[in-house]
């Protein structure tokens, strides 16, 4: 007989008596089975009860037992705590002392530099003068760089003005000592002796005084060479020769400045900006357009050499946009206002070429309109000729 169905939790009564009766014809016997397995399921269940209740003490003193230990627990995690709290804040205490001592260190030492810097001014001031008088440039040059250092620390003394104008009066002696030395380096090409002095006003402060130097140097030797060479012939002729002198210029210069100034592409474009600038050039195109039968042709001509001159130099150029920018501006300017009057000038140049044709009244009207007709072929000509020029310099 099958009992684990008592065990379902959709137990059928009724389905399970039918299926009992079907194994089992006398009810009796089935009824006598069901009291004995009752008799064992009780006996069972007493069992059970009886030791649950014989272990109920021992858990009720395990749990106390946890109770205790977990409320000890608490205690020491209580105590842990305040001794973490009491530790940070011996810490910050601690910390803040530390760093209390920390700046009151720095500001001590920060005096003790000043001190030493004021001295150390005293000392190389009383030395500066000897170093003058032996013309030691090098030595020269590296105490100032450490009298400036040490007045940097010095400015709240009340002689500070007094030893920045000191400072700045011997600088100005040591360039003064340096200066013709520096010209005969930069028109001999001394390349030695250049970077020598480069270096000596790089540690003044004064590189661009020294880019003056070099600027004026050569300058003045492009202006007297342009001056020759404007009195030896007609400006479409000597203005090649000038152009062609300017891009030896720029040639050389960027050969034997590239071991001595840091930027060198840009300082010897700009020397020949400078060189365009110092010359009268833009009076001397004027002058030479008024002065020329065709002046249209003419500004062609001395065009088409500055273009040439323009497209040797872009072989050169570095990539400062503002260096750029003013040597363009310097070659163009002589011819800017004349391309921008180009119409002008070419309007009077027709109307003094129509003026000029061979126009005179025949005897007859067939003979003067023939005499018309043939002027007129010859102003279509000059029109002609002139329209490849607009396209040319416009």
């Amino acid at each position: 007989m099958d009992y684990s169905q008592f065990c379902d939790d959709e137990f059928d009564m009724k389905k399970w008596v039918n299926t009992a009766l079907q194994s089992e014809q006398n009810p009796n016997t089935l009824v006598m089975k069901l009291q004995l397995l009752m008799q064992e399921v009780n006996s069972s269940l007493e069992e059970t009860t009886s030791s649950l209740l014989s272990d109920i003490p021992r858990v009720l003193t395990e749990i106390q037992a946890l109770n205790n230990e977990a409320v000890l627990l608490r205690n020491q995690m209580n105590l842990v705590k305040s001794d973490i709290d009491k530790v940070q804040q011996e810490t910050v205490e601690s910390m803040s002392s530390v760093v209390r001592m920390d700046e009151i260190k720095e500001r001590i030492l920060s005096s003790e530099r000043k001190l030493k810097q004021a001295d150390n001014w005293c000392v190389l001031n009383e030395h500066i003068d000897q170093l003058f008088e032996e013309q030691d440039m090098e030595a020269i040059s590296l105490k100032l760089s450490e009298m400036r250092e040490a007045l940097t620390a010095l400015t709240n003394l009340p002689d500070y003005e007094a030893r920045s104008d000191r400072l700045n009066n011997l600088s100005n002696k040591l360039e003064a000592m340096l200066s013709p030395k520096l010209i005969s380096a930069l028109n001999n090409q001394k390349s030695g002796d250049a970077a020598r002095y480069y270096k000596i006003f790089n540690d003044m402060g004064r590189r661009d005084e020294l880019y003056n130097y070099y600027y004026r140097t050569h300058r003045t030797n492009m202006i007297k060479a342009y001056s020759t060479l404007r009195g030896s012939d007609t400006l479409d002729v000597w203005l090649q020769q000038f152009y062609s002198r300017l891009l030896e210029l720029l040639h050389s210069e960027m050969s034997w400045t590239s071991s001595i100034f840091e930027d060198h592409v840009n300082v010897v474009l700009s020397l020949v900006t400078q060189c365009l600038h110092g010359v009268e050039l833009q009076n001397d195109v004027s002058n030479f357009l008024t002065d020329s039968a065709k002046p249209v042709l003419a500004l062609q001509s001395i065009a088409g050499i500055m273009i040439r001159f323009a497209s040797s130099v872009s072989t050169c150029l570095g990539d400062n946009e503002e260096v750029i920018d003013q040597l363009s501006r310097a070659i163009i300017a002589p011819y800017s206002s004349h391309l921008i009057g180009i119409s002008d000038k070419m309007k009077s140049t027709l109307l003094r070429d129509i003026h000029a044709l061979p126009i005179r009244l025949r005897k007859t009207s067939s003979d003067s309109l023939s005499e018309l007709q043939n002027s007129m072929k010859g102003v279509v000509s000059q029109v002609r000729q002139y329209v490849p020029l607009c396209l040319e310099l416009t």
